[in-house]
């Protein structure tokens, strides 16, 4: 279910959809955290609520959801960004004609 949004904005998933994925990704082995973005603007927003990590965007009416995530040391960023586009995927989050993965830190284990 998706909510409603002034044209040129991209559908947004419900609340609870949108936490389920961010939750869903975060169990994946390799993925450290979901980020932000450097000032925040990674996120999808909701009253009262934000899921960090997630963005959507919809560019001359393609939509394009993009995953924020650091990566543990260690993992193949490619295996990790096929994992994270297959989540996504499973979940029909939303009809985004594409996914991009956007790993913006490698931390050691020890890190976080």
């Amino acid at each position: 279910m998706s909510t409603p949004r002034p044209s040129g904005l991209p559908n947004l998933p419900s609340y609870e959809s949108a936490q389920a994925l961010a939750e869903k990704i975060l169990g994946i082995d390799g993925v450290a955290e979901l980020r932000g973005g450097r000032f925040g603007e990674v996120a999808l927003l909701y009253p009262r609520h934000k899921v960090i990590g997630l963005r959507l965007d919809d560019a001359q009416g393609h939509q394009t959801l993009e995953v924020n995530v650091a990566a543990y040391y260690g993992y193949s960023l490619t295996d990790l960004a096929q994992s994270i586009v297959a989540a996504v995927t499973d979940s029909g989050l939303c009809d985004a004609a594409s996914i991009d993965v956007v790993v913006s830190d490698v931390v050691k284990l020890t890190q976080l």
